[in-house]
């Protein structure tokens, strides 16, 4: 896993990406699972293999309209007790790209949440 603050405070980041070596494929649902065990709320916004499931020819400008394995998701993530992340999940082939995006300080036990989960998934 590598981290990259995205931010201009390396103290309080707000944003924050972490580069994962796996398809998002297999990540998206093991990840949300570990998310609600404990105790956060997600609110799925967007998912690109859904969205491409209503345009199957959209050209990709990595793999082209057939072969096309990119995913794009989404989600809003409530901790059990306050703050909430935007956590957006960025898949190609074998790798995946994720960024928090947090406004205020409140969103810490969030960014730990889901830093525990992707331990616990062997991502971290």
């Amino acid at each position: 896993m590598h981290v990259e603050d995205c931010s201009s405070s390396a103290h309080h980041p707000e944003e924050v990406t972490i580069y994962l070596p796996r398809p998002c494929a297999a990540l998206r649902d093991p990840l949300a699972q570990a998310l609600r065990t404990r105790g956060a709320h997600i609110c799925p916004t967007f998912d690109l293999r859904h969205a491409l499931n209503r345009l199957p020819r959209c050209g990709c400008p990595y793999h082209g309209e057939e072969a096309c394995t990119c995913e794009y998701v989404v989600w809003w993530v409530a901790g059990p007790d306050a703050g909430t992340v935007l956590l957006v999940l960025h898949g190609r082939d074998e790798e995946t790209w994720m960024t928090l995006s947090w406004e205020d300080g409140s969103a810490a036990s969030v960014y730990a949440l889901i830093l525990n989960a992707l331990a616990e998934l062997g991502a971290a």
